[in-house]
């Protein structure tokens, strides 16, 4: 079976399981089935192990048993996918690909990106919505993955370094949006959903990072920039700029 193939069964199967769960990103169900598998087997012990014989190893199985269920609702919450609407449908705006905090805007020089641009960094906490979605409406031009090291995401060397992934969109106006995710130190797994050429809308969902991460926004040489470091922004929802 070609890769092809084998990419286009998990998107059947992660759009069937999003459907099904609209409120959970479906990358998440394998964690929070091993982890509630845990919890089954853990709380089975605890009521099959008796109390006269083996207080001890009852006390740890239920101790075991509320640290998976504990586990199991973290892993609810963090991979938590709410709906959301821009706050703008203007064709121009940038919607934000991503939950978190701005670290900084910037003008760079990036070869990734093809040249000058106009750089939005958004740290991502593990406290944070983690899917990504797409800044503007457009159709991929280009996705390129880069191998590397696992740094604080928050760190400026993260960019160049850390493990990453970016794609290109390419708006129907012909502009070109860059959006760079990067893992971070606890962050490990980046998921990109979309191939070269498939179309997007802004504010849909295209990926996401577990567990603490980094989105680097490139936009064209000129664009406005309406956030700043330290405000927060909410994927699919602020609008953190606007292209000419």
């Amino acid at each position: 079976m070609t890769q092809h193939k084998i990419n286009d069964k998990k998107q059947t199967v992660s759009h069937f399981i999003k459907s099904c769960f609209p409120f959970i990103a479906a990358e998440g169900w394998p964690i929070i089935g091993v982890f509630s598998l845990t919890a089954a087997i853990f709380y089975a012990s605890h009521w099959l192990i008796s109390s006269q014989t083996s207080p001890f190893l009852k006390q740890i199985a239920a101790i075991c048993t509320g640290i998976s269920v504990c586990l199991v609702l973290f892993s609810v919450w963090f991979f938590r996918d709410p709906d959301r609407i821009p706050e703008s449908q203007n064709i121009k705006s940038v919607i934000s690909s991503a939950d978190g905090t701005v670290l900084k805007t910037e003008t760079v020089n990036d070869a990734r990106y093809g040249g000058m641009a106009e750089k939005v960094s958004i740290f991502m906490s593990p406290f944070n919505v983690h899917v990504n979605r797409a800044a503007v409406s457009g159709v991929i031009e280009k996705i390129e993955y880069f191998p590397g090291k696992f740094f604080s995401a928050n760190l400026d060397k993260a960019s160049e370094e850390n493990e990453r992934n970016l794609i290109i969109i390419k708006t129907p106006q012909g502009q070109k949006v860059g959006l760079l995710q990067i893992a971070g130190f606890i962050a490990r797994r980046i998921v990109c959903r979309v191939k070269t050429g498939s179309p997007l809308r802004a504010g849909e969902r295209y990926g996401m990072i577990r567990f603490g991460s980094r989105m680097e926004i490139f936009l064209p040489p000129g664009s406005k920039i309406f956030v700043k470091s330290n405000k927060k922004v909410y994927a699919g929802k602020t609008v953190i700029g606007e292209l000419l």
